[in-house]
Formats: structure tokens, C-alpha cells, sequence
């Protein structure tokens, strides 16, 4: 009987044993691929946030080089202009288009390397995983700042593209009509002229118009009006009405000569700043040097 009690208890052990080794090898198959798919969890983020940080550079450099308007000359070429604040706030667009689909990966890279660093097997590896992930946060946060920077300035060019839309009919009125006299053929445009009045009007009440835009774009709205009852008054040669209203005219004139570029583009920057330092802020986060953070 001891002989057999002894004989089953080597048995015992030696499936322990042998069970020990299989446990032993499936924890280093295990360690083994969790240290694999660790590894490329971390390769593939830090390959992802080299890429978004090439994109958010580069929209970081375009949504500071804001064009130049040329309404200096005597004759400014008011088609060109609104042309330019047209395409700029088509790039601004296709640059937020690639900015907000960065957010989604970097989203879905945060939640990958959260799930990746869970479990007791993943614990040797966690702290990298960690840092990988509060870099993806840090670049997310970044690109939440540069996307709406981008979106301000896209809505302010589309503001900027009625007002010179605009501006160019109050043009052809004055250069084809009003100084050749054409009374008729002037007021027939201000339909026209009024719808993108309105337009500019509409466009301008967003937030993040400056106040002189929306200035102008009222300035604008009561020059059409004075012009209108002053051209009908000269058509049915209406003097006293004509002389009432050269003055308001001349005013109307007068006020949108003095527009506050200067006091528009500091309010640009107390506007723009937090959003570039936030985004400064981020891309430093994430292990990266920033493309400036001041407005030109």
C-alpha cells in the first residue's frame, strides 16, 4: 500500500510539474505577444502623430498667411479680391477637412493604447503606453484649437468675399452710371447691390466678425440707401432733395474712408491668440516644436 501511495504521488507531481512548464511557457507566449503588440501599438502612434504633426503644420503656416487685399489704388480691382477670399477660405476648408479626420485617428489611436495598456500582462509595458497615449491627447487637443482658428478665419474670408461682391457693384453704379449720368441704368443695379448687401450683412453677424467689418458692412447698407434716394430724386430732377442729400451721401462716403485697420487687426490677434497658444501648448505636449505661435 505505500509503495502505490508513493507511486501516485510521483505521479501527482510530475503532472504538476509538467503542468507548471505548460503554464510556465503559455505566461511567456503571452508576455511574449502582449511585448509584440505593445511595441507596435506604440510604433504605429508614433507614426501616426508624425503624420498629423506634418498637417497641423502646415495648416498652422496657412491659416496665418492671410492674403493681402489691395483696396489702396483708385481703381482696386474688387473681383480680384473677393477671387482671393474665395480661395482662401477654400483652403482653410480643405485644410479643417484633414484636421478634423486627424482628430478621429487620434481618437481612435488614444483608445487603442488605453486598451492595449489594461490587464496584469500589459503592466511591464503600461508606462510607454501610457506616454504614447497622453501624446496622442496632447496632439488632439492641438488640433481642437487649430480647427476652430481655421474655422474663424474661413467664415471672416466669407464675410470678406460679399463685402467685395458687393463693393463691385457699387463700383460699375458709380464708374458706368453715376458719372455719365445714367440715373436709369444706375438704379436698375441696386436690386442686385441690396440681396448682396444682405448677404455680406448675414455673413458678417457671425460671433467672430470683427466689430469694424460689421461697421463697414452698415455703412455700406446706408450708402446704398443715400445713393438710391439720390439718384431717384436726381431722375425726376428733384433739386432740393438732390442738395438735401449730397451731404449724407458725401458722409456715407466720408465714414467708409476711415475704416480701422488697425483696430481690426489687433482685435484679430486678442481673437486668434488663445486658440495658437493652445495649439502651442498641445504640439509641445506631444514631444513637438510648434510653427510659431503669433500671428504676422
Amino acid at each position: 500500500m505505500a509503495r502505490r501511495r508513493v507511486g501516485t504521488l510521483l505521479k501527482v507531481l510530475a503532472a504538476v510539474g509538467a503542468l507548471a512548464v505548460v503554464v510556465a511557457g503559455v505566461l511567456v507566449y503571452l508576455v511574449g505577444t502582449t511585448a509584440i503588440a505593445s511595441g507596435r501599438a506604440r510604433s504605429d502612434s508614433i507614426a501616426l502623430l508624425e503624420s498629423v504633426r506634418t498637417h497641423a503644420n502646415k495648416a498652422q503656416v496657412e491659416l496665418k498667411a492671410v492674403p493681402p487685399f489691395d483696396v489702396s489704388s483708385t481703381n482696386p480691382d474688387f473681383a480680384q479680391g473677393k477671387h482671393t477670399a474665395d480661395q482662401y477660405a477654400s483652403q482653410l476648408a480643405t485644410d479643417r477637412t484633414t484636421v478634423l479626420a486627424d482628430e478621429v485617428s487620434l481618437r481612435a489611436d488614444r483608445d487603442r493604447l488605453s486598451k492595449q495598456a489594461t490587464g496584469i500582462l500589459a503592466l511591464p509595458f503600461r508606462p510607454s503606453l501610457d506616454h504614447e497615449r497622453m501624446r496622442a491627447e496632447s496632439l488632439l487637443s492641438a488640433l481642437q484649437a487649430e480647427d476652430a482658428g481655421l474655422q474663424i478665419v474661413e467664415n471672416q474670408m466669407k464675410t470678406v468675399s460679399a463685402i467685395f461682391d458687393a463693393a463691385g457693384d457699387f463700383s460699375v453704379i458709380l464708374t458706368d452710371h453715376v458719372e455719365k449720368q445714367d440715373f436709369a441704368g444706375a438704379l436698375a443695379l441696386f436690386p442686385g447691390l441690396d440681396a448682396k448687401l444682405k448677404a455680406a450683412a448675414q455673413a458678417a453677424g457671425d460671433p467672430s466678425t470683427p466689430p469694424q467689418i460689421q461697421k463697414l458692412v452698415t455703412g455700406l447698407q446706408t450708402l446704398s440707401t443715400d445713393l438710391n434716394a439720390f439718384l431717384r430724386a436726381a431722375q425726376r430732377e428733384d433739386a432740393a432733395t438732390v442738395l438735401a442729400l449730397v451731404p449724407k451721401v458725401e458722409a456715407d462716403s466720408n465714414a467708409l474712408g476711415s475704416f480701422d485697420s488697425q483696430g481690426m487687426s489687433s482685435y484679430e490677434q486678442t481673437l486668434l491668440q488663445p486658440y495658437l497658444d493652445r495649439f502651442d501648448s498641445g504640439v509641445r505636449g506631444a514631444g513637438f516644436t510648434p510653427q510659431g505661435t503669433t500671428l504676422t
